[in-house]
């Protein structure tokens, strides 16, 4: 079993072992409506998060240990995320621990090394809608960034969707290259997303 399906009303909930990652699709108005994002490639057997990458999932810790080339003040003097990006949580396969026609508990023990004792995640299914619920066990007191981690579907087509994000101090982006393709210029600050400095990296 790599698949669990729960249901209820409307809802229908799909939740895979490797990384308790959920999708769902929803009853509306005739239709179904899946808003969830599922990766179209056939698989990265080497790498455990891509390999089936979908939905959403839980990242304890959130991120991967940082480069070397960061410039001062963004090293964190603290506990590192890790060497796996987005955590065991989002790596490994989980285990059930409970289940019924409408709701999920999965639970995943870290290795015993790291800070993190164990952590559970719970997916349950509403009349119109998923709810997700995740807890976290802790050897001991430990800072580490969490992230719950959403994906959702996009047009194909350039410019297809809109972005809108509530008002705030500034924007920026990270002072190094992080990823090959990024579309902004590392290490800006900028208040209005739709004028944020192009990046110059090109495709290779």
């Amino acid at each position: 079993m790599s698949e669990i399906t729960i249901s209820r009303g409307m809802s229908t909930g799909r939740v895979q072992l490797r990384g308790a990652m959920a999708t769902g699709s929803f009853a509306v108005g005739g239709r179904i409506v899946d808003p969830f994002y599922t990766a179209p490639w056939d698989g990265f057997p080497e790498d455990p998060l891509l390999d089936k990458l979908r939905g959403d999932f839980l990242c304890v810790p959130f991120g991967i240990t940082p480069s070397g080339d960061l410039p001062d003040g963004w090293n964190s003097p603290g506990p590192q995320p890790g060497e796996v990006a987005h955590g065991h949580s989002s790596n490994a396969d989980w285990e059930v621990a409970a289940l019924t026609e409408e709701s999920v508990m999965l639970t995943l023990a870290y290795p015993e090394d790291d800070p993190i004792e164990r952590v559970t995640r719970i997916v349950t299914c509403l009349d119109d809608g998923l709810e997700f619920e995740g807890r976290i066990f802790a050897r001991s007191a430990v800072d580490l960034p969490i992230g719950v981690h959403p994906t959702f579907r996009l047009p194909d087509r350039p410019y297809g969707a809109t972005l809108r994000l509530p008002a705030g101090a500034f924007l920026a982006s990270p002072p190094v290259q992080s990823e090959p393709l990024a579309r902004v210029l590392p290490g800006s600050v900028f208040d209005d997303p739709a004028a944020a400095p192009p990046s110059t990296a090109q495709p290779t």
